[in-house]
């Protein structure tokens, strides 16, 4: 691996850098898809994984209360798909890993899952079977406080697929620092209430925001989509409902996340700690 002339290696600043960008182009707005685009930017930390991220209220022993809503990525090469509605229960569950305690708003924490948990207990418990069967034998496992209910998380699972190849301190490092960015975003989109399905975008929604956004009239998005202007005003209508915006000016602002829906809960380095003392790569 190449270092800089200061000895610090320099694939993983890389590839932290080009992440970091991308998260912060993460929808500032709930949508459908918000989760699979983002587990799919944290999929790019290392090659051969299958990431899922969710937003849910965790105890500190593991026990999942609730999911709000759940994600997915693959790489395109494995061509698996992950039932996220199975690993991500929509009301009782266990992650089958907990983390020392459930960080409170503002605070992270990463780990490898074979440095926390009992690996042969974890493959003998529910979601453990359900990892195995897709072939992830290690997991890195992260958890980051968000704002509202107690125990609202942020819970990301990077399954490693590469057997040969184990968890390596920088990965560790680079998630850690992505997860703030990531709950930034987050937290800009989703705010402190629980999500809902009716209050997330759906891809039409996305597609009138965008045109919006753009300055475009009613009628002008209608002939681009090829829709009525009466079908296009109906969804302008659910945006400001769905944005809590009460012009087109607050609509378009929530929409470059000029104004988000909740307060930011940028997490800092807490009284959670990454149990191996990894470096942060870059100020959060």
């Amino acid at each position: 691996m190449e270092k800089t002339h200061s000895g610090v290696e320099t694939k993983p600043l890389v590839i932290a850098a080009d992440l970091v960008a991308s998260i912060c182009d993460l929808p500032a707005v709930a949508t459908q898809d918000w989760c699979d685009r983002a587990a799919g930017e944290l999929a790019r930390i290392r090659p051969r994984t299958l990431t899922c991220l969710g937003l849910g209220s965790i105890r500190d022993d593991g026990s999942i209360t609730r999911i709000e809503v759940a994600g997915a990525a693959c790489p395109s090469l494995d061509r698996r798909t992950v039932d996220t509605d199975s690993l991500y229960p929509g009301s009782v569950g266990h992650l089958g890993w907990a983390a020392p305690q459930t960080p409170a708003p503002g605070e992270i924490w990463v780990d490898r899952l074979r440095t926390t948990t009992d690996i042969e207990r974890w493959q003998r418990s529910a979601r453990g079977k359900k990892w195995t069967m897709l072939g992830v034998n290690d997991l890195v496992i992260g958890l980051a406080g968000l704002t509202g209910e107690p125990g609202r998380c942020l819970v990301v699972e990077l399954g490693i697929l590469d057997t040969n190849h184990p968890v390596m301190e920088w990965e560790l490092a680079v998630t850690r620092t992505l997860l703030p960015h990531v709950v930034r975003r987050a937290s800009m989109a989703f705010g402190a209430h629980a999500s809902t399905p009716g209050n997330r975008l759906t891809n039409r929604e996305q597609q009138v925001l965008e045109h919006l956004s753009l300055g475009k009239s009613v009628k002008q998005i209608a002939e681009d989509l090829s829709r009525s202007p009466h079908t296009v005003h109906d969804h302008v209508k659910s945006l400001h409902r769905k944005l809590n915006a009460s012009s087109r000016g607050e609509l378009i602002a929530r929409a470059l996340g000029h104004i988000g829906t909740g307060a930011d809960t940028t997490p800092t380095v807490g009284r959670i700690e990454i149990a191996r003392k990894t470096p942060s790569l870059m100020s959060a």
